[in-house]
């Protein structure tokens, strides 16, 4: 069970991060040079990954 929960948390890390390069391009494929544009999807990510990264500390937690 433990393992699976890893499993899931880092598989949407790795969402997260093709999604956060994703973001940081525009619809043609040019890379992103509007610094707000790019600290929202930076700060998207962030959240992201914080929210996988607690998932994993709490799931741990419980399972002691």
């Amino acid at each position: 069970m433990l393992s699976a929960i890893y499993q899931d948390a880092c598989s949407r890390c790795a969402d997260a991060s093709t999604s956060l390069y994703e973001s940081l391009h525009d619809d043609n494929g040019m890379p992103l040079y509007d610094r707000e544009q790019v600290m929202k999807a930076i700060t998207s990510f962030r959240t992201w990954i914080n929210i996988e990264l607690d998932l994993v500390k709490e799931a741990c937690a419980e399972s002691e």
